[in-house]
């Protein structure tokens, strides 16, 4: 059962600290979502329905969130269906979205009230938007994602649910993609947030042995860094070694003229005895 008092949630489908694949969901008007069905389509003609199965549940990322559009092909366009009706009847008309383009929903299928998507859960994601340039409100869906085939269950904003959309388009149109990085990943150009995870970027040997002498170089620097000059430092030593020798002869000279001093008091003292003895 879906249950999100009308929030917008990511359901995790297998992490227990939210993380990994999910699912986005924002409600419709009808709630709770009792046994819900994950809809794909095999070759955009065989029905294949799974129970949904979640591990653990996050809010929604921002609009803007790199996360959201993960893993989304954008070199081909991806074809869309559109069904007057729910369960997949009634009139339907295909779209296909291509990237960077807002295409709005024909008349023909006004209020459509089920999608397929082509592709799948991984590579395809798009959005309905509920004005017809695609700005305001959106609720964004994949291959995979629950309840395709009746679209009351999604919800738009302020409007009733997501068969009010005017146009649709491939996800993250209107944020500013040029500040996100693009990785090359297995060969598959994704988009990231620079700041929400780390790139790791592989080292040649030569730059990792560079990388090392200069971070050798830059610890020995760090090292020294707050030291005395040692040139400095052995001059303090010999003018100390040469104020304690020249204190230690001043003092041996101090005490041999006490000494001496003593030593003739007590000669006068021994003489003046002496003669009075003769005397």
């Amino acid at each position: 059962m879906i249950y999100t008092r009308q929030k917008c949630l990511n359901y995790y489908l297998t992490s227990r600290n939210c993380q990994g694949q999910f699912i986005r969901y924002f409600p419709g008007q009808v709630e709770p979502v009792v046994d819900p069905m994950r809809h794909y389509f095999v070759d955009n003609s065989t029905l294949v329905a799974q129970e949904l199965k979640f591990s653990s549940i996050g809010p929604c990322y921002d609009r803007c969130d790199p996360r959201n559009w993960e893993g989304l092909e954008r070199s081909q366009p991806i074809k869309v269906t559109l069904f007057a009706s729910a369960e997949y009847k009634g009139n339907s008309a295909n779209l296909l979205i291509p990237d960077e383009t807002c295409k709005n929903i024909p008349s023909s299928v006004s209020g459509y009230e089920s999608i397929i998507i082509s592709g799948d859960e991984f590579n395809s994601c798009v959005e309905l938007h509920v004005q017809s340039d695609c700005t305001g409100d959106f609720t964004q869906l994949r291959p995979g994602y629950p309840e395709l085939d009746d679209l009351s269950f999604y919800g738009l904003g302020n409007a009733d649910d997501a068969t009010e959309a005017k146009a649709m388009s491939l996800c993250g149109l209107k944020c500013k993609r040029k500040y996100v990085d693009k990785v090359q990943v297995r060969g598959k150009e994704k988009m990231r947030n620079p700041s929400s995870s780390p790139i790791t970027i592989p080292l040649t040997t030569t730059q990792t042995t560079m990388l090392e002498n200069n971070s050798g170089q830059l610890q020995r620097k760090d090292s020294r860094a707050g030291r005395f000059p040692e040139w400095l430092i052995f001059v303090v030593l010999f003018v100390g070694m040469i104020i304690f020798v020249i204190f230690t002869v001043i003092s041996f000279a101090y005490k041999k003229k006490k000494f001496n001093q003593r030593f003739n008091r007590r000669s006068d003292k021994f003489e003046n005895v002496a003669c009075n003895v003769n005397a």
